[in-house]
């Protein structure tokens, strides 16, 4: 269950659950374990997240709810109202081409013999949520994180790039590195990333195949109880090398992260 920290055992067995090979599922728990954020058998220690929320019903995002609700989690808060496309994830298509996606997720969570509580919110409103998983493609958008800044709520970032996906940092709010700061460290790196940017957040999202999501998915739920603040797993396809990567807080990002 997402209330306590998962020993390797137990990973392996949840990625077995959701079709994963067992080589590639030990390549990324070797990685966990040598970085020091993965538990043994014998520790039992809670973790206070227990009504996470998933603003977007994206490919990723579904994947993340079904990864919750195999991790014991009862209720997950959406914010999503869109209706079903194209580019959506295939268990929402097979229930219907029409409607919105989250009665369609609530189907394909009924098909799966999984008992999961979706609750929908309005976007910006206050919520109940103890956490929350922002997923996307390509880049996160800073500013669909905001609302979680201003109130102060932890947030993981997951996302599938144009190969990798990434999952991290976890955000503690003006506590450690944010999406703003991946901003600044991008742009650090290269200054067009400004006239770039904006391309990214708007263009129609392409995401990984569905065994990639399911992987980045997995970990995104382990790494809300893990040492993810400031730290980056970037998951590459198949037979790639996971690489744990140190994300800092940048100077100049104006969360007041403090700046070692």
């Amino acid at each position: 269950m997402l209330t306590r920290q998962r020993s390797a055992p137990e990973v392996l067995r949840a990625a077995a659950d959701h079709g994963i090979s067992e080589d590639r599922a030990r390549e990324l728990v070797s990685l966990l374990e040598r970085a020091g954020v993965m538990t043994r058998p014998h520790d039992s220690r809670e973790n206070t997240f227990q009504r996470p929320l998933v603003p977007a019903l994206d490919p990723l995002g579904v994947e993340v709810v079904f990864a919750l609700a195999r991790a014991g989690i009862s209720t997950v808060i959406t914010q999503d109202s869109e209706s079903i496309s194209p580019a959506d994830h295939p268990a929402l298509r097979s229930f219907a081409t029409t409607g919105k996606r989250l009665d369609a997720t609530l189907a394909a969570l009924g098909r799966q013999g999984l008992n999961l509580k979706l609750i929908q919110t309005g976007s910006g409103e206050d919520t109940e949520a103890d956490c929350a998983f922002i997923t996307g493609a390509g880049t996160i958008d800073p500013l669909r994180c905001d609302f979680l800044m201003a109130r102060s709520l932890p947030h993981l970032l997951v996302c599938s790039e144009d190969r990798d996906i990434s999952v991290g940092p976890l955000v503690l709010p003006h506590r450690s590195a944010c999406a703003r700061c991946l901003y600044h460290h991008r742009l650090s790196a290269d200054p067009y990333w400004a006239l770039v940017a904006p391309q990214v957040y708007t263009k129609t999202p392409a995401f990984a195949p569905l065994a990639d999501l399911a992987l980045g998915a997995l970990h995104a739920v382990r790494a809300i109880d893990l040492s993810f603040t400031n730290r980056q797993l970037r998951i590459p396809p198949t037979p790639g090398i996971p690489e744990l990567v140190d994300i800092a807080p940048h100077p100049e990002c104006g969360c007041m992260a403090q700046v070692p």
